[in-house]
């Protein structure tokens, strides 16, 4: 092993995430080979150890990532844990000012703990996230330093290192990077369902502002909260003056988000605040029940036939055409939702354009041979058949 080497690194006071690739705090570790501090943002601690009733505790989750910049493989390794997925890293809050240690709350979920390894190839990095212990702060503006600390063996050496980096609570929870993270509601980027609306509530709570946030793919946090189904937080959201009407980088309204992901809560707090059931994305001239009928999402059809989405919706412009929800639904095999839309009085002969030419759902069942299709074509032709006058 060669000799421990200790870095300790700052930043000038910014609490925002950087752009990939570059970090609020940097230490070398060997030649060629760097630990940065990239993100870094806060979620509020609602796990054991923390009295009942409390509102003001809060964790804070700091991305870190080892780069290399040499020309050869380096091999990283540190110990790992079910919690902290990055490494066992030590972290610290120190009041600006006088430099005094803040106190943690109890934080007791370490998880399982073991040696972690990995090739990082040259010019590539490997990150993750340190979750730091529970905090509670009478002043959310209050200034602090985070310190997070531990050692790395690369390449058979170990290194020590100390990265400083200045936070403030309420700036962090007015972050894109909180925000974003607190809707999306996983750890390291991952989705999980329904979200974090107790960190979405902090965040509105200290004058977070929901309009501006954007993803890496143009969606609004609505559309995050459509994606994760989060129904409570659509609701925040919209109380909190989100734009039902957003639309992402493929012109999808957050309902058509809701549609496509299954999301009928969602469905229901978005329409019943008055979101466009008519809205249609600009390349297929889709409309949210489009949307759910092509991908077979009964869940949300129902929602938005009970809200009134427009049934027989077809639009042709230029030589390309949406035909209407029953096409779509019939040349994907969805029966379930065929048999939805039949009953909600959809047109079962209407003739629309579908491709290069102009087809009844039947003959879209018919042409498409995929799964399901049969049992539409019985549907349709059943419809078709009841609604001739009797001779």
């Amino acid at each position: 092993m060669t000799p421990a080497s200790v870095c300790c690194c700052s930043s000038s006071f910014q609490t925002a995430s950087t752009p990939e690739g570059s970090a609020l705090s940097r230490c070398e570790l060997t030649p060629g080979t760097a630990l940065e501090l990239r993100r870094i943002r806060i979620l509020r601690y609602t796990g054991f150890g923390v009295p009942e009733g409390v509102q003001d505790a809060y964790v804070f989750c700091v991305g870190l990532a080892v780069v290399n910049r040499s020309n050869r493989d380096v091999m990283m390794t540190t110990e790992s844990s079910m919690v902290r997925p990055f490494t066992l890293a030590t972290s610290r809050l120190l009041r600006v000012g006088d430099g005094a240690e803040m106190t943690p709350e109890p934080y007791p979920l370490e998880g399982n703990s073991g040696q972690y390894s990995c090739c990082i190839a040259p010019g590539a990095c490997h990150g993750g996230e340190v979750y730091s212990p529970a905090y509670r702060f009478a002043d959310l503006d209050a200034r602090f330093v985070f310190e997070v600390s531990g050692t790395l063996t690369i390449d058979e050496g170990e290194y020590a290192y100390c990265l400083r980096v200045p936070v403030c609570p309420g700036e962090l929870l007015r972050s894109a990077e909180t925000l974003c993270a607190s809707v999306r509601g996983g750890r390291s980027g991952a989705l999980r369902q329904g979200g974090d609306a107790a960190t979405l509530r902090a965040c509105l709570a200290a004058g977070a502002d929901v309009r501006g946030c954007v993803d890496a793919r143009g969606g609004s946090l609505l559309h995050l909260a459509a994606e994760v189904r989060g129904a409570e937080m659509t609701g925040l959201l919209l109380a909190a003056g989100a734009d039902a009407a957003a639309r992402d980088g493929r012109g999808y309204t957050p309902l058509h988000t809701a549609a496509e992901h299954d999301a009928a809560e969602v469905v229901r707090v978005l329409t019943g605040a008055g979101a466009e059931l008519s809205a249609c994305t600009p390349d297929r001239f889709f409309t949210p029940l489009h949307v759910a009928a092509w991908l077979g999402n009964a869940g949300a059809v129902r929602a938005l036939l009970a809200a009134g989405a427009p049934v027989n919706a077809c639009r042709e412009e230029g030589g390309r055409g949406s035909a209407t929800p029953l096409h779509l639904a019939a040349a994907w095999g969805h029966s379930d939702v065929v048999a939805l839309l039949l009953a909600a009085e959809a047109d079962a002969d209407a003739r629309a354009l579908f491709g290069q030419e102009r087809l009844t759902p039947l003959e879209c069942a018919l042409r498409s041979g995929r799964d399901g299709c049969q049992a539409c074509a019985r549907m349709l032709r059943e419809a078709g058949e009841n609604d001739r006058p009797a001779e």
